[in-house]
């Protein structure tokens, strides 16, 4: 039975990574977002002004092993695939058997779970912490074991130095124990024992972000006047209804197991389930923010849906299972080429209000465009590092060292880098960027991506020309401009470039 079983799970791993390259068109590139943090596996750090440095030292492996697109990929598919293995795991844990076990993988596999595993960003490793965090405290129930409270703390050290969304998993976890009839934790010496061990593992991060003035809060406040404001707290909620549509009735059975008498003692799951919700609800969080919860729900839902299967007749049970692994793969289908990248701009382009039924057109502006932000936001960095490249070799090879590439935002530098495969470097006063804008070029001429710089800047350059632009008119950095500023003055460096460095580390500073 186990070596079936393994066997079962391999499939579904392996059909998890093959749907992961199959959900994107090769028409499509990187997302602007995985530039940025690729950029910083090539400047390894304690920190980061937008996460925290795990997310840099996923880039940094890629890049020893080649940076190719297919290790960008398969980063992120890998580790949708482990969050699958402890979901399974989980089921294990709460008494299920098999079939609970490939429900729950089935109800992760056809579900918002693919967009997330689908980027190279921090997401897909929160969402594995996480599941591995109701994992452990789960075996923690079960044994009382005080090793359990140490791995458990461990895992949330880990995840806290991938993404600080754990706070929000932290805060409804203690109101969860607090309501619980496990706070007598609060008396257990090994608590915080555990605790402060976590504490030492994320002592370095915390030390970076002070000395950088806490960019990390800046940050947040930026996202909630620029996007979250924006937010409607009925959207939350709406999403984590779409995030699981066609497996909804295994996620509302994992609710309802809260209430089943049987499953008293692992109340706190869903203590802590529902105040993280609750947390996110308050602060109108983006709706995938609160995904990660989801597994430990859909492992009780597959458990008690296969409990209710074994008490109809062995027909019925039998067709009913079937039903409950067919359909919602079946269902799945029509979401598939409007959930993911698939289609072609054009094609999107021309049947659009598909895409609007949905509210996928909707961009963090809150106005609805010819295509969803995220499919945008692939397109155009390739023809923008041609362009590049070009005027870059227009230069004289004398003047190139002192010729410097500077851009709107992290996108563009990212990508510029990228591509380029390092014979270009491009900078930006952008999220992390700004910590490497360099202090001691000689700069003779600037190469400009983005809009066209003020006539005060443009008065201690020789001459300025607008050089190219971006053509494709479905990418977001449409009619973006490329210039070139010839023979800069000496004023340039100390009146201009300086003070603009300077200004671009301090303005990530909560602190100043």
């Amino acid at each position: 039975m186990l070596k079936k079983n393994t066997f079962i799970l391999s499939g579904i791993l392996l059909l998890k990574i093959i749907l992961q390259f199959m959900i994107i068109n090769s028409v499509y590139e990187l997302h602007r977002d995985e530039y940025l943090y690729l950029a910083e596996g090539n400047n390894l750090a304690f920190g980061f002004i937008e996460v925290p440095p795990i997310i840099s030292i996923f880039a940094w492996v890629i890049k020893v092993f080649g940076n190719s697109v297919f290790l960008i990929k398969l980063v992120p598919a890998v580790l949708g695939a482990l969050m699958i293995v402890f979901t399974w795991k989980i089921v294990a844990e709460l008494g299920g058997d098999i079939f609970a076990q490939v429900l729950a993988s089935f109800t992760l596999l056809f579900s918002a779970f693919l967009r997330i595993n689908m980027l190279f960003q921090p997401n897909s490793f929160d969402c594995l912490c996480w599941t591995i965090l109701f994992y452990i405290l789960i075996k923690w129930i079960k044994t009382q074991y005080p090793k359990y409270l140490y791995f458990f703390f461990i895992v949330v050290a880990v995840s806290f130095l991938n993404k600080y969304s754990i706070i929000f998993l932290m805060a409804g976890f203690f109101l969860g124990l607090f309501f619980s009839p496990y706070r007598n934790l609060f008396q257990n010496k090994h608590f915080y024992f555990a605790l402060f061990l976590a504490f030492l593992l994320v002592s370095s991060n915390i030390y970076w972000q002070i000395q950088h003035g806490v960019p990390f809060l800046h940050h947040m406040l930026a996202l909630r006047n620029e996007q979250l404001k924006i937010s409607e707290r009925m959207d939350f909620i709406l999403d984590q209804l779409l995030f699981f549509i066609v497996g909804i009735h295994v996620v509302i059975t994992g609710f309802f197991a809260a209430f089943i008498t049987n499953n008293k003692k692992y109340r706190i799951i869903f203590l802590t389930v529902f105040f993280t919700l609750g947390i996110f609800i308050c602060f109108k969080a983006k709706g995938y923010y609160a995904i990660g919860l989801y597994p430990v729900v859909i492992a009780f839902g597959s458990v008690e849906v296969e409990k209710f299967s074994k008490k109809l007749n062995l027909a019925l049970g039998g067709i009913l299972r079937v039903l409950l692994i067919v359909i919602p793969a079946l269902l799945f289908l029509p979401f598939f080429k409007v959930a993911f990248p698939v289609l072609t701009p054009l094609e999107i382009a021309q049947n659009n209000q598909r895409f609007a039924k949905f509210g996928l057109l909707r961009w963090e502006d809150g106005k609805n465009h010819v295509l969803p932000q995220d499919f945008a936001d692939m397109l155009g960095w390739k023809e923008l590092t041609e362009k590049t490249q070009k005027i870059w070799n227009s230069i004289p090879e004398s003047e190139r060292t002192n010729t410097l590439i500077i851009t709107d935002n992290y996108g563009e530098a990212g990508a510029i880098n990228y591509y380029s495969g390092g014979k270009l470097t491009a900078h930006s006063s952008e999220a992390s960027f700004a910590l490497w804008l360099p202090e001691d070029m000689d700069i003779k001429n600037v190469i400009s991506i983005g809009m066209q710089s003020d006539s005060i800047t443009l008065s201690h350059f020789n001459h300025t020309v607008k050089a190219d632009s971006i053509t494709n008119r479905f990418a977001r950095e449409y009619l973006t401009g490329i210039y070139i500023h010839y023979a800069a003055k000496p004023s340039f460096q100390k009146k201009i470039w300086l003070p603009y460095v300077k200004y671009s580390r301090d303005y990530y500073r909560y602190f100043k």
